[in-house]
């Protein structure tokens, strides 16, 4: 408790939560007439003594108090991040079912394959194999749909990838020079025209 605050209002009222309001100065603050003063000003607060505790001697504490107030928050923020959203979004999952629930990812399946007429049967020979692999080492018995449709999505050597790169930076080259036009600023022109040529050099590179 204090009377440091003055004025009115909700900015007193949080004013007043502040160790700046611990003690009193007086009328006019006529107890604190200099630096000095206003620090060892009596708090009202008492720790197991009958004297006033001076503001000097506990500022330490409420030091200590606000650092491990930050530590506390610090630490709820991790915990939160790390085991509160991981475990709500696996609730969430086991909860909601979605197309991903009956679908498998597969990588690094050979680009082609070697013998007269299989490439052009991929997805019929993969097919076959994962429903063998689901007879075989789970008991799947059911002959009808075990494997509903596989679906192949070629690399072309990153010809699909590099296509989507390129729109993406094309786009940006287009938003660059839209934003060059309506700059009047000079110097700011001109280091929009260095991030144009940067970002030309890296689509000529596609």
């Amino acid at each position: 408790a204090g009377t440091m605050v003055t004025g009115g209002g909700v900015q007193q009222i949080f004013s007043m939560l502040s160790i700046a309001n611990l003690g009193d100065c007086g009328s006019s603050n006529s107890k604190c007439t200099s630096l000095e003063a206003l620090r060892d000003r009596d708090t009202g607060l008492r720790f197991f003594t009958d004297e006033d505790v001076k503001l000097r001697d506990v500022t330490i504490y409420f030091g200590l108090l606000d650092s491990v107030a930050l530590l506390l928050f610090l630490s709820y923020g991790v915990w939160f991040r790390n085991f509160w959203i991981p475990r709500e979004e696996k609730l969430h999952d086991a909860s909601q079912v979605t197309p991903s629930d009956y679908c498998l990812r597969v990588r690094h399946l050979p680009r082609k394959l070697e013998g007269e007429g299989q490439h052009e049967k991929y997805p019929d020979l993969l097919k076959e194999h994962f429903e063998d692999l689901l007879k075989r080492r789970c008991g799947v018995n059911d002959d009808d749909n075990i494997i509903n449709e596989v679906s192949l999505a070629r690399d072309y050597g990153r010809a699909i990838a590099t296509r989507i790169e390129q729109g993406s930076l094309l786009v940006q080259k287009t938003n660059l020079k839209a934003r060059i036009q309506q700059e009047d600023n000079e110097a700011k022109k001109v280091k929009l025209q260095l991030k144009l040529e940067t970002l030309n050099g890296a689509i000529s590179k596609l």
